[in-house]
């Protein structure tokens, strides 16, 4: 609990450190045979200038093909893009012209969940299609900023792709047939950014002088990456500017 007490700067920098520990050596453990391993990733610090020093692995400064998969609850409505949820409650022309036309004036977002059936998802054809069509990786959208997990995660209990909707493990799925039927790399993206949670919806209303949001969040992603010990985690987290421009140096 004490971590709790962490300036969010100082938070994202380890968290930037863990993260990409995780994807440095996850990435040189799944080294296609006969294949020149990078450089060892090092040791870094928790500042800016260590960790911009970084390297590359080298697979994939030679991938020059991958497929990065925005899939999800956003898929139902199929309109805008995947930010269909925060252009409808912003006032976007099209999605609300789309909602009032289609939908019963109570009717949420998450009610689309239900109807995120994925029964066209067949994980080991998409990796056979993806491996043919020249791809070396492929990153899946495990959580977007809508906040519906592709897993089944006990952190968001009722928004996840096991108790809404396919009622299926799709990270999972996924996984196991990337590694088990290709030489593809598999990696996931996961946004921290939720745009209507309540932590973060308090933050805004506060000027995002507090903090609430991330730090709850941080400890999550840590969980996370603890619950994918072998994934090759490609795991990026969003930090609104607002939070910038209220973190001292």
């Amino acid at each position: 609990m004490i971590m709790l007490h962490l300036s969010f700067r100082a938070a994202a920098l380890l968290l930037f450190c863990l993260v990409f520990r995780q994807f440095s050596v996850s990435a040189e453990g799944n080294q296609h045979p006969g294949k020149e391993r990078g450089s060892s990733p090092g040791r870094y610090d928790p500042t800016w200038e260590s960790l911009d020093k970084r390297p590359n692995p080298t697979w994939f400064d030679e991938a020059k093909f991958g497929i990065f998969l925005h899939w999800g609850v956003f898929s139902v409505p199929a309109l805008v893009n995947e930010w269909f949820w925060e252009a409808w409650k912003g006032g976007n022309k099209e999605a609300v012209d789309f909602m009032e036309k289609n939908f019963p004036p109570d009717y949420t977002y998450q009610d689309f969940g239900r109807d995120f059936h994925a029964s066209f998802f067949d994980p080991y054809a998409w990796t056979k299609i993806f491996e043919e069509a020249g791809a070396k990786y492929i990153v899946l959208t495990s959580k977007h900023h809508e906040g519906y997990t592709m897993w089944p995660s006990k952190y968001s209990f009722s928004w996840n792709a096991m108790d809404v909707g396919p009622g299926r493990d799709l990270v999972g799925e996924l996984a196991a047939a990337v590694r088990n039927s290709s030489k593809l790399h598999f990696g996931l993206y996961h946004s921290m950014f939720e745009w209507f949670h309540p932590l973060y919806l308090e933050d805004k209303a506060n000027g995002y002088h507090t903090r609430h949001f991330p730090e709850v969040k941080f400890f999550l992603l840590i969980l996370y990456i603890e619950m994918w010990p072998h994934m090759m985690l490609v795991s990026l987290f969003d930090r609104p500017k607002r939070y910038r421009s209220c973190t001292k140096s």
